[in-house]
């Protein structure tokens, strides 16, 4: 980094910064942030009509990502959970490859939960368009790993409030629009759902 290229472009400011902790040349590294097709991503899409058999007064809270560690889709199932024990009426909708009936661990986390009732897996998606359509707020409770998560930018484009972990530029891409929550405590992500 320090000899080879003239600069070096990163899509965030978390990624700037662990570069530059691992040892990455300082002035060589640019943030130049993903742009979003706003005409693509349009609020007006959105339809209040669904044609999924949700009430009027559930809230439909969807996951979007592959079923790895990193996406921490227990903390999600759990944060139901807690939710419903509480009376808040919610549905988990969960998106992206792994997210499968036939993924045993995926089915054991939502047996283990009682969520079963509660859970609508779809699968990975050629057109995130569709799941927008069915949410009514986006999750994103990943543990490590997210640089700039762009399905945060993409979900808040569609006109949908957005609940993340402090992880990455979430942050920074959520800003006051939504809510920041700690990666290790659902119950925090119940606190956004009331």
């Amino acid at each position: 980094s320090y000899f080879i290229p003239h600069c070096i472009i990163v899509c965030g400011n978390s990624i700037k910064i662990n570069h530059q902790n691992i040892g990455y040349k300082r002035s060589k590294l640019k943030v130049i942030e993903n742009g979003f097709d706003l005409i693509h991503f349009n609020p007006s899409q959105k339809k209040f009509t669904r044609n999924t058999h949700v009430r009027v007064t559930e809230l439909v809270v969807g996951v979007l990502g592959r079923f790895h560690p990193q996406k921490n889709h227990e903390s999600a199932i759990k944060a139901c959970s807690l939710a419903i024990k509480k009376g808040i009426n919610v549905k988990l909708y969960l998106a992206g490859s792994g997210t499968k009936i036939d993924q045993p661990i995926l089915n054991n986390l939502i047996h283990k939960h009682k969520m079963e009732k509660f859970t609508k897996l779809f699968g990975p998606l050629k057109d995130v368009r569709f799941f927008f359509k069915e949410i009514d707020v986006l999750l994103l409770p990943s543990k490590f790993g997210e640089g700039f998560p762009n399905v945060l930018a993409e979900a808040m484009a569609f006109g949908i409030p957005c609940i993340a972990t402090s992880i990455g530029d979430s942050k920074r891409i959520v800003g006051q629009t939504g809510w920041i929550v700690s990666t290790e405590k659902p119950k925090e992500i119940v606190s956004a759902f009331e």
